[in-house]
């Protein structure tokens, strides 16, 4: 044969199954009359081959939402046919459910450590998660469309209150939404700056020092003058 089968539909039926349909090539490129198909479906480093004589075909005991790649080829009397170009396959039962365990953590003033577990209910591949959130809990704008583990750390925030959501994408869609949560952050109280400690200190230190050298310098003109006025006391007497 010169042509192989068509691989034309698939129905999941379980997170672990899936049934493949294919239409036979064309009566010209058979070149002999068709014993048997041969279906190669791969996933995660594992082959597994199948030969049947029907054009549908039952595949069980698939990892759990998995991604397959199908191909398919035909024999007759004359040998076995080209394989078909792999047909990919992602295994999905519906939308995930919402992500578990939603918690926020203020990291400083401004920051905020997002973290969440897997949804209880995957439904198939997770793709990514996406991050919602709000300063008024009212209108919720996309933070970020594509997180690709289970935490954000968020910066460069303002004071006051922030809400949050996230929520899964499967090749099914977008997923339910988590619990809303939300954080306060306030502002810290100014303390002196220590730069500004540092310039205060030696200067009050400098002017002590100048004050307490007028203050000798005033004591020793003093002195100075009594001294005087005393010899000229002497000796005009």
């Amino acid at each position: 044969p010169n042509r192989s089968p068509s691989l034309t539909n698939h129905t999941i039926l379980t997170s672990k199954s899936v049934m493949l349909a294919w239409n036979p090539p064309p009566v010209q490129h058979r070149r002999g009359f068709i014993q048997n198909y041969m279906v190669k479906v791969q996933y995660m480093q594992k082959l597994d081959i199948y030969n049947t004589s029907e054009t549908v075909l039952y595949v069980s005991g698939l990892p759990q939402y998995s991604d397959i790649n199908v191909s398919a080829s035909i024999s007759t009397s004359v040998g076995q046919g080209l394989f078909s170009r792999p047909y990919l396959i992602h295994i999905f039962t519906g939308v995930a459910s919402a992500p578990q365990n939603f918690t926020a953590t203020a990291t400083s003033s401004s920051s905020v450590l997002l973290e969440w577990a897997n949804p209880e209910s995957p439904n198939g591949k997770i793709l990514y998660y996406q991050l919602y959130f709000s300063n008024d809990n009212d209108t919720y704008q996309v933070l970020d469309v594509s997180i690709y583990k289970n935490s954000y750390h968020i910066e460069d925030l303002d004071s006051g209150e922030h809400y949050f959501i996230v929520n899964a994408i499967n090749y099914a869609g977008m997923g339910d939404n988590s619990s809303e949560i939300y954080v306060s952050l306030t502002m810290p109280t100014a303390k002196p700056s220590a730069n500004l400690a540092a310039i205060i200190v030696p200067s009050v230190l400098v002017i002590c020092l100048v004050v307490l050298i007028l203050v000798v310098i005033a004591v020793v003109a003093f002195i100075y003058i009594k001294r005087i006025k005393g010899k000229k006391y002497v000796k005009y007497k």
